[in-house]
């Protein structure tokens, strides 16, 4: 499950990435999306870990 959650928000960020790259007229706001692409990523990460460790002490 945890598996499909990554794969679904890898789908997103590719999606909003271009979108953003298709909508930005310059470098830098690329290069400004782009960034926070990476710590929507990184932030998605963190939650997924928490809820792994949450399942687990509930399983438990």
């Amino acid at each position: 499950m945890i598996d499909i959650f990554r794969g679904s928000y890898n789908d997103f960020v590719v999606v909003h990435t271009s979108q953003s790259s298709a909508t930005s007229h310059d470098f830098g706001g690329l290069r400004a999306d782009t960034a926070y692409s990476f710590q929507l990523i990184a932030l998605l990460q963190d939650g997924s870990s928490v809820t792994e460790h949450g399942q687990a002490r509930t399983a438990s």
